[in-house]
């Protein structure tokens, strides 16, 4: 097929008068896609933090949460030394009832300053929308790795407040003891051996993505775009 469909792999020239169409087509479909995408995800999560068994505040949890200004935080039943943020438009603290009653009241204070940085920023919703977008645009890997430094900063954001309210050694006693939730969110242990190196002063550094990373990315796009043309060919071929 001539025209647009075999302009990118074969040929030198392109027809201007529709050069925006295939980018266009590329971007609608992948803003579309990341919206099916980011609504199943939300619902997912709601439903899940549903039925997440709810246990009574022990007294030292609201005397800390006071102390803290968190006003909206949920008590969950279980063993597990667990404290994640979740919720789109207004994120809560979620604790176990083990955490509350495991942790010691400074090392609970780094917990609930660290996740309460997260509810400020929305990192619950922020987090979401970017692994959506990765997901939907698992051929550009660029989208996949900034992602993942963005959720690291975040955690390493987060960590920096807790410790300037809490201190260092609190913030390293709570790291050490917490575990992971069974769902995915923005959990406190996240990213732990990068918060372990900032909280022993070591340097941490960010290197920036491979060479190979931008080529394969690069080159998906291109193949992206060619699709695009040859669907938008087939489309006026269908027509004439």
């Amino acid at each position: 097929m001539s025209g647009l469909c075999g302009w990118m792999p074969t040929q030198g020239t392109f027809w201007w008068s529709t050069a925006y169409v295939p980018p266009l087509l590329v971007i609608s479909a992948s803003a579309f896609a990341w919206t099916l995408r980011l609504g199943f995800v939300a619902l997912r999560t709601i439903r899940e933090l549903k039925r997440l068994p709810r246990a009574p505040f022990p007294p030292n949890l609201v005397r800390t949460a006071k102390a803290v200004g968190l006003d909206r935080i949920d008590c969950v039943a279980g063993g597990s030394l667990v404290a994640f943020c979740a919720g789109i438009v207004r994120p809560s603290v979620f604790i176990s009832e083990a955490a509350a009653a495991g942790l010691s009241d400074s090392e609970l204070m780094a917990v609930l300053h660290h996740e309460a940085d997260h509810a400020r920023r929305y990192e619950p919703l922020r987090r979401m929308a970017r692994t959506a977008a990765a997901d939907v645009l698992a051929f550009l890997p660029i989208v996949g790795w900034w992602s993942e430094r963005q959720i690291a900063r975040s955690e390493l954001s987060a960590d920096a407040a807790a410790e300037r309210m809490a201190g260092r050694s609190a913030l390293a006693g709570a790291l050490l003891v917490m575990t992971a939730p069974a769902i995915p969110l923005a959990a406190f242990v996240g990213h732990a051996e990068l918060r372990a190196q900032r909280l022993l002063g070591m340097r941490i550094d960010e290197p920036g993505p491979p060479r190979g990373m931008w080529a394969a990315t690069f080159v998906y796009s291109g193949l992206a775009l060619s699709l695009a043309a040859c669907l938008f060919e087939v489309v006026l071929a269908l027509r004439r």
